[in-house]
């Protein structure tokens, strides 16, 4: 029975950790954002701030991205995409991993202006994202752990 109710709770656990994980994500938007904007950061400094950032230790990625531009000289949008995918979190969609990966796609490789508006827009993206992991956490959190709950119940049933 006890395994059933961490079964639920497993599943309702990843739910809450992929609204986490894509506000984290947000975070990092609005951190890259302003180093663009006001620190005029290439990509490798923004590598290694995120890096050193806990509040994205969740993502995983951006220390595996700063290790991987650190050994050697990779195109960042392939370091990236490369250090995104390595860090597969169990609880992020593949839509989820395929917008993360789509963020490193665009920085660096225009004006300021350009990688801004590139941001603001992915914000918005990200914005619709975030409001479906709600959403679905909300209505399904509930359901998995009284489905766990329940087929414990059902399984200790069968064995007495």
């Amino acid at each position: 029975m006890l395994t059933a109710a961490l079964t639920g709770n497993y599943f309702a656990d990843n739910l809450k950790k992929r609204t986490a994980a894509l506000k984290a994500v947000g975070f990092m938007l609005a951190e890259i954002s302003i180093m663009i904007e006001y620190n005029s950061s290439d990509v490798y400094e923004i590598a290694e701030k995120l890096s050193s950032d806990s509040r994205f230790n969740i993502l995983g990625f951006p220390r595996e991205l700063n290790n991987l531009l650190k050994e050697k000289e990779n195109d960042f949008s392939f370091a990236w995409n490369a250090a995104v995918k390595s860090c597969g979190h169990g609880f992020l969609t593949k839509d989820d991993t395929k917008f993360i990966c789509s963020l490193g796609d665009n920085l660096g490789k225009s004006g300021v202006e350009g990688q801004l508006t590139n941001i603001r827009l992915k914000q918005k993206e990200l914005d619709i994202l975030i409001s479906e992991a709600e959403s679905s956490f909300a209505q399904k959190a509930k359901l998995y752990r009284s489905l766990g709950v329940l087929l414990g119940a059902f399984v200790s049933i069968l064995l007495v």
